[in-house]
């Protein structure tokens, strides 16, 4: 190599050490600020999960409240079969009353027309 080119070369390479330089006080200086937005991102990403767990299960104050409301519905539904049960025992026999009525409201109906046939009165 010959004086002209190894100055050259020299030149270049002294540009292409300075620019790494500059690249590494430039990342030297980011180094930081990215640590620390990863950090940041990493614990926020920590917070969503967890914020997302707790809605995810339920705690223990929320299961006691969901029970006492399961018992309370279990006592409604009991009140109410009770009263189905009255009420439909009623239903039952009023329908054996009307049915006996009936039938003897029937029989007298026949009764009346035989009479009426013996006496002579006929009913229109």
């Amino acid at each position: 190599m010959d004086d002209k080119k190894r100055a050259q070369f020299d030149k270049e390479f002294e540009k292409l050490k300075k620019k790494a330089e500059r690249k590494e006080r430039k990342n030297a200086l980011y180094k930081p600020v990215t640590t620390l937005y990863f950090e940041k991102a990493l614990y926020n990403s920590l917070r969503a999960l967890e914020i997302r767990f707790e809605k995810k299960f339920a705690t223990d104050e929320e299961l006691k409240e969901i029970e006492n409301k399961i018992d309370g519905l279990h006592n409604k539904f009991d009140i109410l079969f009770e009263k189905l049960d009255w009420f439909t025992g009623k239903y039952t026999k009023l329908e054996e009353e009307q049915t006996i009525i009936g039938s003897k409201v029937v029989d007298h109906g026949e009764r009346i027309e035989t009479m009426e046939k013996k006496v002579g009165i006929y009913a229109s």
